[in-house]
């Protein structure tokens, strides 16, 4: 047990000194950093921190490669950059992993995962390459909906509210069904900010939220939790 313990320890000293390392642009080659933060990430296997704080460089990184490519228009160097979509995927599953397992960073974690995804499923391109890499995106915002707690994505019931009609079909797929999740599970709580999308003048914002209202419902109905579901009906 000792022995476990001085292991983890060090894996926290080295997840500090490298969280140092970066913080203070400290001049060193990225892959001394990354392969550091890989290592506390072994060592610390359930450790949030690690994943939040690997999450967060490789975001920098992507806002450096993107600052470097001049006279270039942010959204056309995301569509045809494969560094770009590298950094992406693997920001978002690191991101992921830190609010699979806890809350501690929970407001600042989410809504950079969702802000780099809607971000990536706005660019355009007829390029394969891209079309590959935000599949790949979607599909890990898929996974991400059963194993994130609803609770996480309550909290940013607005960002989701307003990517609804997103112009990327999946994505906009994705998002009704992480608010249909959050409304079956918090029905009391969520309607009064799902409602607004109802409620709305925008006929296909209002469409949309009519079918996740009428989806949820039902879902109460099979349940024969009539209650809740006249209460969404109505």
């Amino acid at each position: 047990e000792k022995e476990l313990n001085c292991f983890q320890n060090d894996g926290k000293r080295i997840l500090q000194a490298t969280e140092w390392m970066v913080h203070s642009g400290w001049k060193c080659d990225r892959k001394v950093i990354r392969q550091r933060f890989e290592i506390s990430k072994r060592i610390l296997q359930n450790c949030e921190k690690a994943h939040f704080s690997y999450a967060k460089y490789l975001q920098s990184l992507l806002e450096a490669h993107l600052a470097s490519l001049i006279d270039t228009v942010r959204l056309d160097a995301i569509a045809r950059d494969e560094v770009c979509h590298a950094y992406i995927l693997e920001a978002m599953t690191e991101y992921g992993k830190a609010l699979q397992l806890s809350q501690k960073h929970l407001y600042q974690a989410m809504p950079r995962l969702l802000s780099i995804w809607f971000e990536f499923s706005s660019a355009k391109s007829p390029e394969s390459l891209l079309q590959e890499s935000q599949l790949e995106a979607n599909e890990l915002m898929f996974l991400l909906i059963e194993k994130i707690q609803p609770c996480s994505f309550y909290t940013t019931i607005p960002q989701l509210i307003s990517h609804i009609n997103h112009p990327h079909k999946q994505t906009s797929t994705i998002v009704k069904s992480v608010l249909k999740r959050v409304l079956e599970k918090y029905p009391k709580q969520a309607m009064w900010a799902v409602a607004w999308l109802r409620h709305s003048a925008c006929p296909k914002r209002s469409s949309l939220g009519e079918e996740i209202f009428k989806s949820t419902a039902k879902k109460f109905q099979r349940k024969e939790n009539m209650k809740v579901h006249d209460l969404l009906m109505d």
